[in-house]
């Protein structure tokens, strides 16, 4: 093998090994650090694809940005919400008191307890 090959593998070994291992501390304890979990807010949430996709666009009209339509598919029944991710808790409160004086009923979930429910 060439050595530019085999530097090639070697550095794609380490990153796999980098990113898909933790710290042992944190993989016994089942303890996620605070930058992983994320939240969201969940403006709306629809049965049609057009309902979602109308209530981004009256969002954007408002001036609200960085909605996004999620298929939601729980307990069998396909759903559509219309939401936005947040990092800090204190900002997607924000978040929601504003859509919430601009007449809508969002709601605030935590993105990391979904996941593990699939």
């Amino acid at each position: 093998m060439k050595p530019s090959k085999t530097f090639a593998i070697a550095v794609v070994v380490a990153g796999t090994l980098l990113l898909g291992v933790g710290s042992p501390a944190s993989a016994a304890t089942g303890v996620r650090s605070a930058s992983t979990v994320r939240w969201q807010v969940v403006a709306g949430t629809f049965v049609h694809e057009r309902g979602a996709a109308r209530a981004i666009t009256r969002l954007g009209s408002m001036g609200v940005r960085g909605f996004v339509m999620e298929r939601d598919s729980r307990a069998g029944t396909i759903r559509f919400e219309v939401e936005r991710p947040f990092h800090r808790t204190e900002a997607a409160h924000r978040d929601e008191t504003t859509l919430r004086g601009d007449g809508f009923k969002p709601t605030l979930e935590r993105e990391a307890a979904e996941d593990s429910g699939r």
